[in-house]
């Protein structure tokens, strides 16, 4: 096998991994793009592709055909196993979660052993406070937020999630799955939808 093959397949597995992660939720995709060595490189692609989308195609098109394959295989999956297992498996996302912390918290260059300045407490728990505030949103019927209902709240709110969504995608160790979860748009059995 030829070393461009060999980098397409490796980069298609790649973009199905990360692809994966960016489904379940709890996990983080740009998190894994890192840990996989992709993350940098992609991030200048999408940076500037009008320029790259040309000149690093092979590389952008086989990571995002392993994204879609990733992420249409789990949405299939998950929407199966939450219906059958859903107890199992919100302990299962529980744990990823925890599971991701220290690499998280190595990425930021800090030294775990070094213990935590108040910044980063206080970090910590804004951010907390952000994810709790967003799961207590209240909205008419309990259901999130209504599309046919066109006010300028439900725009602004539409505007708001739809940043929030986005930065999550590409922020390592930010689950856009969870992300979703508290922002209502996303329901338990509806994985696949």
């Amino acid at each position: 096998m030829n070393d461009s093959l060999k980098n397409d397949s490796k980069n298609m597995l790649i973009g199905t991994v990360v692809g994966i992660a960016s489904i379940l939720p709890g996990v983080s995709g740009g998190l894994i793009a890192i840990l996989c060595g992709i993350y940098e490189r992609l991030i200048e692609d999408l940076s500037d592709l009008r320029h790259k989308l040309f000149s690093d195609f092979r590389f952008l098109f086989t990571v995002g055909l392993g994204l879609l394959i990733g992420m249409m295989v789990c949405a299939i999956v998950l929407d199966y196993t939450l219906n059958v297992f859903k107890i199992a498996c919100m302990a299962f996302f529980f744990g990823l979660i925890l599971a991701q912390i220290p690499d998280v918290y190595e990425l930021s260059g800090h030294d775990i052993k070094s213990g935590l300045t108040m910044s980063q407490i206080m970090s910590f728990i804004f951010g907390l406070g952000v994810i709790v505030g967003l799961m207590f949103v209240n909205t008419t019927d309990g259901a999130g937020i209504q599309p046919e209902e066109h006010t300028l709240t439900n725009m602004v709110l539409f505007m708001i999630c739809g940043i929030l969504l986005a930065i999550s995608k590409i922020m390592p160790g930010i689950s856009g799955s969870l992300t979703r979860r508290c922002l209502m748009s996303l329901r338990p059995n509806s994985a696949a939808r």
